[in-house]
Protein backbone atom coordinates (compact mmCIF):
# COMPACT_ATOMS: atom_id res chain seq x y z
CA UNK A 1 0.00 0.00 0.00
CA UNK A 2 1.45 3.46 -0.21
CA UNK A 3 3.03 5.22 -3.46
CA UNK A 4 5.14 4.16 -6.10
CA UNK A 5 7.37 6.30 -7.81
CA UNK A 6 8.13 5.24 -11.32
CA UNK A 7 10.10 6.70 -14.71
CA UNK A 8 10.41 6.04 -18.49
CA UNK A 9 9.37 7.52 -21.79
CA UNK A 10 5.70 8.33 -22.37
CA UNK A 11 3.82 9.87 -24.44
CA UNK A 12 5.10 13.10 -24.18
CA UNK A 13 9.01 11.96 -23.23
CA UNK A 14 11.24 11.25 -20.17
CA UNK A 15 8.93 11.68 -16.84
CA UNK A 16 8.88 10.43 -12.91
CA UNK A 17 5.72 9.85 -12.10
CA UNK A 18 4.34 9.25 -8.39
CA UNK A 19 1.09 6.77 -8.34
CA UNK A 20 -1.45 5.40 -6.61
CA UNK A 21 -1.72 1.64 -6.38
CA UNK A 22 -4.49 1.63 -9.03
CA UNK A 23 -2.54 3.65 -11.33
CA UNK A 24 -3.92 7.02 -11.06
CA UNK A 25 -0.43 9.74 -11.12
CA UNK A 26 -0.41 11.73 -8.33
CA UNK A 27 2.14 14.01 -9.60
CA UNK A 28 4.78 14.24 -12.56
CA UNK A 29 7.96 15.77 -12.89
CA UNK A 30 8.81 16.38 -16.90
CA UNK A 31 12.69 15.77 -18.14
CA UNK A 32 14.30 17.02 -20.31
CA UNK A 33 18.23 15.94 -20.66
CA UNK A 34 18.55 19.02 -23.64
CA UNK A 35 20.10 22.14 -21.36
CA UNK A 36 20.89 20.55 -18.27
CA UNK A 37 24.17 20.45 -18.18
CA UNK A 38 26.38 23.50 -19.71
CA UNK A 39 28.89 21.07 -21.87
CA UNK A 40 28.63 17.54 -22.35
CA UNK A 41 32.50 16.85 -21.99
CA UNK A 42 32.20 14.57 -18.95
CA UNK A 43 30.42 12.21 -21.54
CA UNK A 44 32.98 9.58 -23.14
CA UNK A 45 32.91 8.13 -25.43
CA UNK A 46 31.97 11.89 -27.70
CA UNK A 47 30.03 9.52 -29.61
CA UNK A 48 28.00 8.62 -26.81
CA UNK A 49 26.88 12.52 -26.46
CA UNK A 50 23.04 12.25 -27.13
CA UNK A 51 21.77 13.70 -30.15
CA UNK A 52 18.17 14.56 -28.55
CA UNK A 53 15.86 13.05 -26.06
CA UNK A 54 15.73 10.00 -27.95
CA UNK A 55 19.00 9.07 -27.20
CA UNK A 56 19.16 8.99 -23.05
CA UNK A 57 17.08 6.68 -20.47
CA UNK A 58 16.04 7.50 -16.49
CA UNK A 59 17.89 5.14 -14.53
CA UNK A 60 17.35 5.46 -11.25
CA UNK A 61 15.84 8.03 -8.81
CA UNK A 62 14.59 9.28 -5.60
CA UNK A 63 11.42 11.05 -4.77
CA UNK A 64 11.80 13.13 -1.83
CA UNK A 65 9.41 14.32 0.92
CA UNK A 66 9.89 17.85 0.01
CA UNK A 67 7.94 16.85 -3.55
CA UNK A 68 11.89 17.19 -5.39
CA UNK A 69 13.56 13.62 -7.23
CA UNK A 70 17.43 12.53 -7.51
CA UNK A 71 17.59 11.22 -11.04
CA UNK A 72 20.17 9.67 -13.19
CA UNK A 73 20.26 10.04 -17.11
CA UNK A 74 22.34 6.47 -17.71
CA UNK A 75 25.56 7.54 -17.87
CA UNK A 76 24.90 11.27 -19.00
CA UNK A 77 24.82 12.65 -15.63
CA UNK A 78 22.50 12.91 -12.42
CA UNK A 79 20.26 16.00 -11.07
CA UNK A 80 17.61 16.74 -8.82
CA UNK A 81 14.72 18.65 -10.00
CA UNK A 82 12.04 20.53 -7.72
CA UNK A 83 8.35 20.11 -7.34
CA UNK A 84 7.88 22.40 -10.39
CA UNK A 85 10.60 20.73 -12.23
CA UNK A 86 13.34 23.47 -11.84
CA UNK A 87 16.54 22.51 -11.91
CA UNK A 88 17.88 22.55 -8.41
CA UNK A 89 21.56 21.28 -9.34
CA UNK A 90 22.85 18.86 -11.82
CA UNK A 91 26.37 16.13 -11.55
CA UNK A 92 28.13 16.26 -14.76
CA UNK A 93 29.68 13.08 -14.59
CA UNK A 94 28.59 9.29 -15.86
CA UNK A 95 25.95 8.38 -13.63
CA UNK A 96 23.86 5.35 -13.52
CA UNK A 97 21.80 2.91 -11.68
CA UNK A 98 21.02 3.79 -8.23
CA UNK A 99 20.44 6.80 -5.98
CA UNK A 100 20.47 5.93 -2.34
CA UNK A 101 19.87 7.80 0.53
CA UNK A 102 22.92 7.95 3.08
CA UNK A 103 22.74 8.53 7.20
CA UNK A 104 24.26 11.86 6.92
CA UNK A 105 21.62 13.43 4.65
CA UNK A 106 23.13 13.02 1.31
CA UNK A 107 23.22 10.04 -1.22
CA UNK A 108 25.25 7.29 -2.45
CA UNK A 109 25.36 7.62 -6.80
CA UNK A 110 27.11 4.63 -9.14
CA UNK A 111 28.67 7.08 -11.74
CA UNK A 112 32.15 5.80 -14.34
CA UNK A 113 34.87 7.21 -15.76
CA UNK A 114 36.08 5.96 -18.88
CA UNK A 115 39.95 4.76 -19.08
CA UNK A 116 41.34 5.94 -22.58
CA UNK A 117 45.13 5.88 -21.66
CA UNK A 118 47.49 3.24 -19.91
CA UNK A 119 45.81 1.66 -16.73
CA UNK A 120 47.01 1.67 -13.32
CA UNK A 121 46.20 -2.54 -13.74
CA UNK A 122 48.66 -3.37 -16.58
CA UNK A 123 46.48 -6.01 -17.13
CA UNK A 124 43.54 -4.18 -18.24
CA UNK A 125 43.17 -3.48 -21.88
CA UNK A 126 41.70 0.30 -22.64
CA UNK A 127 39.60 1.74 -22.82
CA UNK A 128 37.25 0.45 -20.12
CA UNK A 129 34.97 2.05 -17.92
CA UNK A 130 35.57 1.94 -14.34
CA UNK A 131 33.01 2.24 -11.65
CA UNK A 132 33.17 4.72 -9.33
CA UNK A 133 30.84 5.79 -5.92
CA UNK A 134 30.00 8.85 -5.86
CA UNK A 135 28.82 10.11 -2.38
CA UNK A 136 26.94 13.51 -2.96
CA UNK A 137 25.38 15.96 -0.50
CA UNK A 138 21.78 17.34 -0.05
CA UNK A 139 22.76 20.45 -2.09
CA UNK A 140 24.53 18.14 -5.50
CA UNK A 141 28.29 18.44 -4.39
CA UNK A 142 30.49 15.54 -5.07
CA UNK A 143 32.37 15.24 -1.74
CA UNK A 144 33.93 12.02 -2.37
CA UNK A 145 34.53 9.80 -5.39
CA UNK A 146 35.49 6.08 -4.45
CA UNK A 147 37.19 3.84 -7.55
CA UNK A 148 35.59 -0.04 -7.31
CA UNK A 149 38.35 -1.06 -9.29
CA UNK A 150 40.45 0.33 -6.37
CA UNK A 151 38.49 -0.80 -3.84
CA UNK A 152 38.98 -4.34 -4.95
CA UNK A 153 42.42 -4.35 -6.08
CA UNK A 154 43.22 -3.05 -2.73
CA UNK A 155 41.75 -5.83 -0.70
CA UNK A 156 43.46 -8.48 -2.95
CA UNK A 157 40.17 -9.25 -4.95
CA UNK A 158 41.61 -8.60 -8.05
CA UNK A 159 40.14 -12.11 -9.54
CA UNK A 160 36.75 -10.00 -9.31
CA UNK A 161 38.05 -7.20 -11.63
CA UNK A 162 39.51 -9.59 -13.95
CA UNK A 163 36.03 -11.91 -14.01
CA UNK A 164 34.32 -10.33 -16.73
CA UNK A 165 37.02 -9.77 -19.03
CA UNK A 166 40.04 -7.64 -18.96
CA UNK A 167 38.19 -4.17 -21.13
CA UNK A 168 34.85 -3.34 -21.16
CA UNK A 169 32.87 -2.95 -18.60
CA UNK A 170 34.91 -4.36 -15.52
CA UNK A 171 31.99 -4.36 -12.43
CA UNK A 172 28.89 -2.81 -13.40
CA UNK A 173 28.04 -1.38 -10.35
CA UNK A 174 24.00 -1.06 -10.01
CA UNK A 175 23.37 -0.28 -6.30
CA UNK A 176 24.98 1.01 -3.26
CA UNK A 177 23.48 0.33 0.08
CA UNK A 178 24.79 1.72 3.50
CA UNK A 179 24.85 -0.54 6.58
CA UNK A 180 22.59 1.63 8.80
CA UNK A 181 22.50 -0.48 12.08
CA UNK A 182 25.11 -3.04 13.74
CA UNK A 183 25.60 -6.21 11.39
CA UNK A 184 24.60 -9.72 12.78
CA UNK A 185 27.20 -11.46 14.97
CA UNK A 186 27.89 -13.35 12.29
CA UNK A 187 29.09 -10.84 10.17
CA UNK A 188 31.70 -8.99 12.84
CA UNK A 189 33.87 -7.42 9.95
CA UNK A 190 31.15 -5.16 9.27
CA UNK A 191 30.06 -1.81 10.82
CA UNK A 192 27.28 0.63 10.29
CA UNK A 193 28.53 2.91 7.50
CA UNK A 194 29.91 0.35 5.54
CA UNK A 195 28.91 0.13 2.12
CA UNK A 196 27.46 -2.91 0.65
Amino acid sequence: PGLTCLTGFFKNGHEIRLIRQDGSIVHRWPLKFSGLFRNLEHIKPASDIPTGEWDVSVHGSECLPDGSVIFNFIYKGGARVDRCGKVLWAIPQMTHHSVTRSMDGGYWIPSARRIERASAYEKLEVPYLEDTILKVSADGAVRQELSVVEILAKNNLEGYIYRRGLSGDLTHLNDIQELDAGPPASFPQFAAGDLV
